[in-house]
């Protein structure tokens, strides 16, 4: 169903594990399908890849346009490769993803995440639950205009969010909660634009803020138990008067996002 204009819908209580395909050579070597070992190296025209990684196989998109994925009732989509991102987008434009849970069928450590983009533009993710062991909820590299709204972001084994040099990004009424490691939220120099809007931010381990630029905070909950850890927020930080930051682990109250919330 994967292909340009597409508008793909999952059906409710359906659970969709990527890794029962991806293993399957013949099919990744039809048209427009790739089998690849090692994506830095490749050069081919290929839209829906099963790239190699650690510990088996990711879903790779690449060249992409105009792709929405909406999730019915308690819609999930799971990977098993504890190294793999659930979804991996490159160079990819006009995504939309809507009212779905995706994360790792195991629990532990990793270098993927749970949605990755690269080189992509135009990204909207609403109303999903990312979960680990992704070790970010999201990556974002070089890309530009991603909005992402009432989703939550939880028990990621590394951090909530990493973005390298990505413009333009709007984080509204999202929750990170429980993420944990390294990083919490990471935001290198080269990134612009970026925007906290009515998110919150609870029972975090690890550092909470790594800002290497300006991002801006606007009605924002921020608990976190350690005033030592809770990063350089507020060196790079502009946050406004009605953004509360509390140094507690007391855990927050649930609110009406993620999946099937809208």
């Amino acid at each position: 169903a994967l292909k340009d204009g597409a508008t793909i819908y999952i059906k409710d209580n359906t659970s969709i594990n990527l890794s029962d395909i991806l293993y399957d050579n013949d099919y990744f070597h039809g048209f427009r399908r790739g089998w690849v070992e090692d994506m830095t190296e490749y050069r081919g025209n290929a839209r829906i890849i099963s790239e190699s990684v650690y510990n088996g196989r990711q879903l790779t998109l690449m060249h992409l346009k105009d792709i929405t994925i909406i999730g019915g009732y308690n819609s999930h989509i799971i990977v098993n490769p504890l190294y793999a991102y659930v979804l991996n987008f490159i160079n990819c434009s006009n995504i939309n993803i809507h009212n779905l849970t995706m994360g790792h069928k195991e629990e532990g450590y990793c270098t993927g995440g749970v949605i990755g983009l690269t080189s992509c533009k135009n990204v909207q993710i609403s109303c999903c639950d990312l979960y680990g062991c992704g070790a970010y909820g999201l990556v974002g590299e070089d890309s530009s205009s991603i909005k992402m709204v009432d989703t939550v972001i939880r028990d990621c084994s590394y951090g909530g969010i990493w973005l390298s040099n990505v413009r333009d990004v709007m984080f509204g009424a999202c929750d990170f909660i429980r993420n944990r490691q390294y990083e919490i939220i990471g935001i290198n120099s080269l990134c612009d634009d970026v925007w906290f809007i009515e998110c919150r931010f609870a029972q975090n381990q690890g550092r909470l803020f790594s800002l290497e630029t300006k991002v801006n905070i606007e009605d924002c909950t921020i608990y976190h138990a350690d005033q030592s850890t809770l990063g350089n927020l507020y060196e790079y930080a502009s946050i406004d008067d009605d953004t509360i930051i509390k140094i507690t682990d007391m855990p927050i109250g649930r609110r009406s996002i993620g999946p099937d919330s809208k």
